[in-house]
């Protein structure tokens, strides 16, 4: 119970499934704790079989190779969720309620580490909700 409470406050927060890495168990925990903690954001990371959990006020986003908007035109809601590492691949993602659907356009056509996208995704949510996006 004290837990959902705990996230609800945060107002955002971070879920990211474990994939194959080139890095260590590890170092790939402390990529994403160092991440999230400078930008102020909680973070779950899960074992492929496991299912989030997901409150009833947050606004599941999902960052997708086959996203449906550009992060360039993405309005960040304030209650998100952000789930990453190889979504398209997850055949649980078919289950989970998702409002928005979010690519990242880069040159090249190869996919980007999870750790990557959430980098990139977590600084246009701060410049834009705090006013100093282009």
């Amino acid at each position: 119970m004290g837990i959902a409470f705990f996230y609800v406050q945060l107002m955002s927060r971070v879920i990211a499934w474990k994939e194959p890495t080139w890095f260590g168990e590890n170092e790939e925990r402390a990529m994403w704790h160092l991440l999230c903690r400078a930008y102020d954001i909680e973070y779950t990371r899960l074992n492929p079989q496991e299912y989030p959990v997901i409150g009833e006020d947050e606004a599941v986003v999902l960052l997708d190779e086959q996203g449906t908007v550009d992060l360039h035109d993405f309005v960040h809601p304030e209650n998100a969720v952000y789930i990453f590492g190889r979504t398209h691949q997850n055949d649980m993602l078919e289950t989970i309620p998702h409002q928005h659907s979010v690519v990242i356009s880069y040159p090249g056509n190869n996919t980007m580490f999870g750790i990557t996208a959430c980098a990139i995704m977590l600084d246009d949510r701060k410049r834009k909700l705090d006013g100093s996006h282009n």
